[in-house]
């Protein structure tokens, strides 16, 4: 018997026995049968709940496997259903596999998924917040997108610009009156004549323009006049408040008198009592010298106003004279009989001053004293002289030698500037002229060539700057059409001077045709080649666009009584020259969406000849049209008016019951 390690090994179980027949490829031996047992465990899958697999486990038990664990939508398992690009993800996907091990009974299955989440998309428009001057909510929020995608919508949200802000404006001082809000103390104020400070509060919360009210917002109470009497009481008079009074509040001196003779010192007031009833004159006794009296022997008396007379004996000592001899003697005389005081030679002063041209300074004296002879003290410059070289010569007056500086002066004599900016300067001293070469630099010319290149050139034969194409600029410019409209990818071509081509921007894109097809589609043929590759064909040409059906507007008749419903709009009137008018409409998907359709009922008119009492079942109409299109249901009515006949109904109506649409439209 063999066993295989692999028990999936075909090979796995076979039984043979020995045999007679030793030329036979197996070597004699034969083949009795298989024993097969179990293959291993069958793989499973069940959908249940994390807690009925766990009761499983525990009650099954032999040799069961158990895992657990969570499912994060992680790491790709969750995906946009619109990415930054633009693409759409529409679909949730799954992928799954079971892998068997190599020598092991054991099979796993793996089941994985991407779920995409919604996207959705904000477009805003600011719109007033006013209508018609009064305040209304113009907020709305509406769905742009096609709809097509289940994991993505676009809104369009129309916010209000916001209601103006409140404003105080007309402020100003006024008289108080009944035109301002009312406010404590306004019946005083006006019977008073009392002025206020007051505004007008604009509140536009209702009305674009401003509902305005006048307010009051304070007393306006200035000081009019203060006046003080002779008593000294202070009176205040207000624009607005009582006057406020302070009586004998300010004291001021009204007179003031002294006895010269006596001293008597009174100050009078301008009130004689205060505001307490205390009397304020007041009055004293000064003292003072009223003279004073100097003898000619020095003795001094003063007098007083009020007290006795003090008097200091030969107190005082001065000179009567004073006499000074040429030979600088001094007397003094005394006033009070003192000797008189002598100074021998007590004052030597100059009697005279030479200065000799050499500077010798000469001083005499008056008491007899010898000249004081300085020789050559004072020394001054009699002439300088600068020659033509430069060299400076200084000359004195008291026979010093000349200076004669060692530094000669050096000027410039004269600058000359050649045409090739050559600067040559010439100085005074003989020295030689200092020549700088083609140090200044000018422009001579600059030229500009019709590749852009600008050209320079210079006054000292250095050779011309070049900058090559260094300005552009546009010589020609036409649209890619060549001989025809459709030909070309009607970019803007762009020529330069360098002679270089370029297309720029993108392909100019306008409607070069325009048509209405059977179905009462818009279509339109641009010129941006782009945008007709892939379009339709029509009337034997392609790179048509169809922009869909054209809807058109009817009037409700009064009769109809399907009002404050949702209205279908009516698609084309077909007049086949036979039988009876036909009027077609579409209802587009979206209208069943999470509605419940039950019936058709036709009040007033009839289709396919079912008059107001037929209910028609939605999926049968009987004899009318019923198309599952793209676009939705498609209905034929007919309108029971012969084509070349007159009308033989007012008007139409239809409800489409449990979805809230109806439709109605007069005679056709």
């Amino acid at each position: 018997m063999i066993n295989t390690v692999n028990k999936n090994d075909p090979d796995n179980g076979k039984v043979y026995r020995r045999g007679y027949d030793f030329t036979n490829t197996m070597g004699g031996a034969e083949y009795i049968g298989t024993i097969v047992g179990p293959a291993g465990k069958a793989p499973m899958l069940e959908m249940t709940t994390v807690a009925d697999v766990r009761s499983k486990h525990a009650s099954e038990g032999y040799d069961e496997r158990f895992t657990s664990g969570q499912y994060s939508p992680t790491g790709g398992n969750l995906v946009p259903g619109k990415t930054e690009s633009g693409t759409f993800n529409d679909a949730i996907t799954w992928a799954c596999c079971s892998i068997r091990n190599e020598n092991d009974e054991d099979a796993t299955a793996y089941i994985g998924f991407t779920f995409p989440y919604t996207v959705i998309d904000y477009e805003t428009s600011w719109i007033e917040p006013y209508v018609a001057g009064r305040y209304a909510d113009t907020s709305s929020a509406t769905r742009v997108d096609d709809e097509t995608h289940p994991f993505f919508e676009k809104w369009h949200i129309n916010v209000p610009k916001g209601v103006k802000g409140n404003a105080f404006m007309n402020l100003k001082v006024e008289a108080a009156s009944t035109n301002v809000q009312e406010y404590p103390g306004q019946a005083d104020d006006i019977n008073n004549g009392r002025m206020i400070l007051a505004y007008d509060y604009y509140n536009y919360d209702d009305y674009q323009n401003g509902a305005p009210v006048r307010l009051y917002l304070g007393d306006y109470n200035m000081i009019d006049n203060v006046s003080i009497d002779d008593e000294g009481t202070v009176t205040i008079d207000y624009s607005h408040d009582d006057d406020s009074v302070w009586t004998k509040k300010i004291k001021w001196v009204k007179s003031v008198t002294l006895n010269t003779e006596t001293g008597l010192f009174t100050v009078v007031y301008n009130h004689t009592t205060d505001a307490a009833g205390q009397p304020t004159t007041y009055t004293t006794y000064l003292d003072w010298i009223d003279e004073v009296n100097v003898a000619d022997d020095g003795t001094v008396t003063f007098g007083h106003t009020h007290e006795a007379d003090t008097v200091f004996d030969k107190k005082i000592q001065w000179v009567t004279g004073v006499t000074i001899n040429n030979n600088g003697t001094v007397t003094f005389k005394w006033n009070n009989g003192t000797a008189d005081t002598v100074f021998d030679n007590i004052i030597q002063w100059i009697s005279s001053v030479k200065l000799a041209a050499d500077g010798t300074l000469t001083v005499g004296y008056n008491n007899g004293a010898a000249d004081s002879v300085f020789s050559k003290a004072v020394k001054w410059i009699t002439d300088v002289k600068i020659a033509d070289d430069g060299t400076v010569t200084v000359n004195y007056n008291n026979d010093d030698p000349a200076y004669v500086a060692s530094q000669r002066l050096k000027w410039i004599n004269d600058i000359i500037l050649a045409d090739n900016g050559t600067l040559t300067v010439s100085y005074n001293n003989n020295s030689a002229d200092t020549v700088f070469a083609n140090k200044i630099r000018w422009l001579t010319g600059a030229t500009v060539a019709n590749n852009g290149t600008l050209k320079l050139s210079w006054n000292n034969g250095t050779a011309d700057t070049v900058y090559p194409n260094l300005f552009k600029w546009i010589t020609g410019c036409k649209v890619n059409t060549d001989e025809g409209e459709e030909v070309g990818n009607q970019k803007l071509h762009i020529t330069w001077n360098d002679d270089k081509e370029e297309d720029i921007g993108n392909p100019i894109n306008y409607i070069m045709n325009m048509a209405v097809n059977e179905n009462n589609h818009l279509l339109v043929r641009y010129s941006d080649p782009a945008k007709r590759a892939g379009g339709i064909t029509y009337n034997e040409t392609d790179g048509w666009t169809d922009l869909g059906q054209i809807t058109q507007q009817y009037e409700y008749d009064d009769k109809s009584t399907a009002t404050g419903l949702t209205w279908i709009g009516v698609g084309q009137l077909i007049d086949s020259g036979t039988g009876n008018k036909k009027l077609r409409f579409t209802i587009n998907p979206t209208a069943f969406i999470n509605k419940a359709v039950n019936k058709v009922t036709v009040s007033e008119g009839i289709i396919s000849g079912n008059n107001g009492t037929d209910e028609i079942t939605v999926l049968s109409l009987k004899t009318a049209t019923v198309t599952k299109t793209l676009t939705g249901l498609q209905f034929e009515i007919d309108s029971g008016i012969a084509s070349s006949g007159a009308a033989a109904t007012s008007f139409i109506n239809l409800v489409i019951e449990g979805m809230g649409l109806s439709f109605s439209t007069v005679s056709v």
